[in-house]
């Protein structure tokens, strides 16, 4: 499996490469590195990786989502904030 994370890794800073903007595929390719990363560093043999229920698995919410009431949100703000629930990565860690 650690040669697919590093697989997967390598793919992903070449695509990071060619597109050196924020675009789609440039979001995508970051995330894939993230989460490469953080499997690679992760040192517990009991975790098991999930895609993050709260964002999605992409790291970011829309902005005001922590701050939202009932129907109303708590910005007009468009631009998306960091997910708390992931710290950003799109994975979180279940430890069995």
């Amino acid at each position: 499996m650690k040669s697919k994370i590093i697989e997967i890794k390598k793919r992903a800073e070449k695509q990071l490469k060619e597109w050196n903007y924020p675009n789609e595929h440039y979001i995508e390719a970051k995330g894939a590195l993230m989460v490469c990363n953080e499997l690679l560093e992760q040192p517990d043999k009991d975790s098991i990786p999930f895609t993050c229920p709260v964002c999605g698995g992409n790291g970011l919410v829309p902005n005001g989502f922590y701050h939202k009431t009932g129907e109303h949100w708590g910005t007009t703000d468009i631009t998306p904030e960091k997910c708390r629930s992931c710290n950003g990565t799109g994975v979180v860690w279940r430890v069995e």
